[in-house]
């Protein structure tokens, strides 16, 4: 069986493509993969634990004074959480859509 290229169908200098791509990148290792949500969770736990043992070693003075911040700055907090939270919305509504090409 000869191809259509061998077969003179073909001009030769067409034969040749001129086509080049870039250089094929990996995925990442698999076993990264395996482990990144049960190390996240992990993580998350031991995160959280240490936040709440800090907080309960805390004088009472400090904790006053970071409460005191926090109410004077509550609205700042709102506005960047929820614009956070709305970027992260608009992100991932926009890498959903489908392209029709």
């Amino acid at each position: 069986v000869r191809s259509i290229l061998s077969s003179g169908l073909v001009p030769s200098h067409l034969q040749r493509s001129q086509l080049t791509t870039s250089t094929s990148r990996h995925a990442l290792p698999p076993m990264l993969a395996l482990f990144a949500k049960p190390l996240a969770r992990v993580l998350t736990v031991v995160l959280g634990k240490g936040a709440r043992m800090w907080w309960r070693r805390l004088p009472d003075h400090k904790k006053i004074t970071f409460k005191q911040i926090y109410q004077t700055h509550r609205k700042k907090v709102y506005t960047g959480s929820g614009m956070l939270g709305l970027g992260l919305v608009y992100a991932y509504e926009s890498h959903i859509q489908e392209c029709p090409v």
